[in-house]
């Protein structure tokens, strides 16, 4: 097993976590509550749209590592 695939059964396992799910939910809809808030600051809202876009980048990273694994098991099937 390459370290391009070890990497990425550790990103799909943390994926796959109940914990790391509902943690990441969680942030997710506590930042949802800020934007739908009619009282919150122009500042809050901006932060909230931060940490938003910080949890997508998390996703996008970790679901390139995975894709990453998946890509590099086929070479290894169809390596000679």
């Amino acid at each position: 097993m390459s370290e391009v695939t070890e990497r990425a059964d550790r990103f799909e396992r943390l994926w796959k976590d109940s914990t790391f799910q509902e943690l990441m939910t969680g942030i997710q809809q506590q930042q949802i509550s800020i934007f739908l808030d009619t009282c919150t600051k122009i500042e809050d809202v901006e932060r909230a749209r931060a940490v938003v876009s910080a949890l997508d980048e998390i996703e996008r990273y970790i679901t390139s590592k995975i894709d990453s694994g998946k890509i590099e098991r086929k070479r290894e099937k169809s390596a000679p």
